[in-house]
């Protein structure tokens, strides 16, 4: 930031139920800056399938989406929403493109985020915690 000659605007990082509602502190950092945390990843991306598939069809996600009648998918997604982070979730099935759009007909309660939050998988990428050992 001290060379920037433009200000930045958004950091984009990984971020995902399973990561806390403040990756590495990055989520605050950017905030206090004035930068957007932008999240990348938001159904773990390139995680091993067993992660990727916590986040979409896991029991936690389930258990919440079934409350709300949506999927265990558009709950983790909107997770992220609600910690005011836009997200960018890719798909090569129409069908789970526009349900990865329609996540503003319902709001998770403060003891689901919560429970969200307290989630500890899964993890981020090995290359998120190199950089919080740097």
């Amino acid at each position: 930031m001290e060379i920037a000659t433009v200000q930045i605007a958004v950091n984009r990082g990984e971020w995902h139920v399973g990561m806390g509602p403040d990756p590495l502190g990055l989520a605050s950092f950017s905030g206090s800056h004035g930068i957007m945390y932008q999240s990348s990843s938001p159904l773990c991306g390139d995680c091993a399938e067993q992660d990727h598939m916590e986040l979409i069809t896991g029991p936690l996600v389930s258990s919440i989406g079934k409350a709300h009648n949506v999927s265990g998918a558009q709950v983790a997604l909107r997770w992220v929403v609600q910690r005011g982070s836009p997200v960018t979730a890719g798909s090569s099935s129409t069908k789970h493109l526009i349900e990865n759009l329609d996540l503003f007909d319902f709001t998770l309660t403060d003891a689901e985020m919560a429970q969200l939050d307290e989630h500890s998988t899964p993890p981020g990428s090995e290359l998120a915690f190199d950089c919080k050992q740097s």
